[in-house]
């Protein structure tokens, strides 16, 4: 009959590993599943820094585009100026 308390602790001693096996297992199930929330959380972030990255670089092409066009507008301008100035210089001077 000695044998039962033994027993019976080791059942106790089972059942409380049981338990903490159980508990563990849901919180492994737990952590996967944030896990792979993260994961998508993840691979979000990276398509949105990509297409940002692409619009950045768009931008950027616009922007150079712009201050392109407006060098090629002042040129022009001065361009007119500069042709404008030297037909009066090459206009007669009456009075000399």
């Amino acid at each position: 009959m000695a044998r039962e308390p033994a027993l019976g602790a080791s059942l106790a001693a089972a059942e409380a590993a049981l338990d903490a096996l159980r508990t563990a297992a849901s919180d492994l199930a737990t952590a996967e599943a944030r896990l792979t929330r993260a994961k998508g959380a993840v691979d979000q972030a990276r398509g949105t820094e990509q297409k940002a990255r692409e619009e950045l670089a768009g931008l950027n092409a616009h922007i150079a585009a712009l201050a392109e066009e407006g060098i090629e507008e002042r040129l022009s301008a001065i361009a007119g100026q500069r042709a404008e100035a030297e037909a009066r210089a090459m206009k007669p001077r009456f009075g000399r």
